[in-house]
């Protein structure tokens, strides 16, 4: 997996559940799902080690709260 698939993941199945005004809390879940990603083999220890964190806009941040359709 390459860095941006695993941003578009992040965004997908984590962002949503993050508050919209709280940065640390966004910084300390793509570090706890990065770590996940690279002890499941997904990413290797060099990704791990040198992705820092995405930035992510307020628009993005409010289109991940946004329920998909089908769910």
């Amino acid at each position: 997996m390459n860095k941006k698939e695993a941003i578009q993941r992040f965004k997908d199945e984590e962002l949503g559940a993050i508050s919209l005004t709280d940065q640390p809390a966004l910084d300390q879940a793509w570090n706890d799902w990065t770590d996940a990603l690279c002890k499941n083999g997904e990413i290797t220890d060099k990704q791990y080690g040198t992705w820092v964190h995405p930035k992510f806009s307020k628009i993005e941040r409010v289109q991940a709260k946004i329920p998909k359709e089908g769910f």
